[in-house]
């Protein structure tokens, strides 16, 4: 897939999703040029040395919610990955005012920045907890994808903005099967919140190749949802302990219930009915995850300028209608969605994870 910029900063880059877009950039394109923007110097060093004498990497310190850092660190860039947020949910809810100035001032700050410096394009990671949210987290991604969509009011020509929005990735950083696999190397029993609990399967990798396929389309306005297998936790704890290193585990109480935490949910929602029922669905290639393309509500943002207007991925691309039709609409639910992943399928995947990293 061709790639059209050639400098690309990522927000909360020493992250898991900073981490994999930049280790993929770097063995694809060898003309890219990578800025890494993060608070943390351990980490940033942790990861420059994983990157050793990489010359197209560099490492800025800087808050998101510091809106001059963003501007001196976009100057030259073509494309802003934003991926910097406080993401978890009781952090957010004990840490109020935190949670909405880095998740809301900082995305405002990194959009409008974009602007003021020229960039081409910036992509706003988001996240499933947007969907009809109970949490203080998913109210500010929610408000970051408002934000994100209508500043293409705001760019004019100059600066195209776009969003795409995802559950867990599989092996992210505090994600449940790298800490369920600590804990079946230490022999101990795997927590579960509830055996009713259900969840939707996305790798790193392909989170990468769409946020890459978004790039390279230079989409303007719409929000990309991932096409994707939905699994009962339950099994995915299985899953883990029927892989082979794990086979000591098997004897005795493997899985022990730890009831559900805060305003956690028993299934996970990617998309509105009202979202689905107008979005259109892709199916690019064998090396793009398909998606689902919601088009903005207001999708010319009363401006005069030609070409400010929303602007899908060429028509090619398109191998139906609108998703919802023919046929009844099925809710993108977790707990409804019909493509379900069995034990085995869930094992598979974990061992394609491995190799993936």
């Amino acid at each position: 897939m061709e790639f059209p910029y050639s400098v690309v900063a990522i927000t909360g880059g020493t992250g898991s999703f900073g981490h994999a877009m930049t280790a993929h950039l770097l063995a694809t394109y060898p003309y890219v040029r990578i800025r890494v923007i993060s608070r943390g110097e351990h980490r940033q060093a942790a990861m420059q040395a994983y990157f050793p004498q990489e010359k197209r990497l560099s490492f800025l310190i800087g808050d998101v919610r510091d809106f001059q850092r963003m501007q001196l660190a976009f100057q030259g860039v073509d494309l802003v990955c934003h991926s910097a947020a406080l993401k978890r949910i009781e952090v957010a809810e004990y840490n109020p005012y935190e949670a909405v100035m880095t998740n809301v001032i900082g995305t405002w700050n990194v959009l409008q920045a974009a602007i003021d410096t020229g960039v081409h394009q910036v992509i706003t990671i988001s996240s499933d907890k947007a969907v009809k949210s109970q949490t203080l987290y998913g109210n500010t991604k929610a408000v970051a994808e408002a934000l994100t969509t209508q500043s293409n009011h705001y760019a004019g020509v100059a600066t195209r903005y776009a969003t795409v929005r995802w559950g867990n990735v599989a092996s992210s950083q505090g994600s449940v099967i790298p800490i369920w696999q600590a804990y079946a190397v230490q022999q101990k029993p795997l927590p579960l919140t509830h055996h009713g609990m259900t969840r939707f399967f996305f790798s790193m990798s392909d989170a990468v190749r769409l946020v890459c396929f978004v790039a390279a389309q230079q989409s303007r306005g719409g929000l990309f949802i991932p096409h994707l297998p939905a699994f009962h936790v339950t099994d995915l704890a299985r899953a883990v302990l029927a892989l082979p290193e794990y086979a000591s585990l098997r004897e005795g109480k493997e899985i022990i219930t730890v009831g559900l935490r805060g305003a956690e949910k028993l299934a996970e929602d990617l998309a509105t009915d009202d979202e689905l029922a107008r979005a259109y669905w892709y199916a690019p290639s064998e090396q793009v995850p398909c998606m689902y393309l919601v088009p903005p509500a207001i999708q010319h943002w009363e401006t005069p300028v030609v070409g400010t207007g929303w602007q899908p991925p060429p028509v090619p691309c398109l191998t139906g209608t609108v998703a919802g039709s023919p046929g009844p609409l099925v809710a993108y639910n977790s707990a409804a969605w019909q493509w379900r992943l069995s034990v085995d399928d869930l094992r598979q995947r974990l061992g394609q994870l491995g190799k993936d990293a």
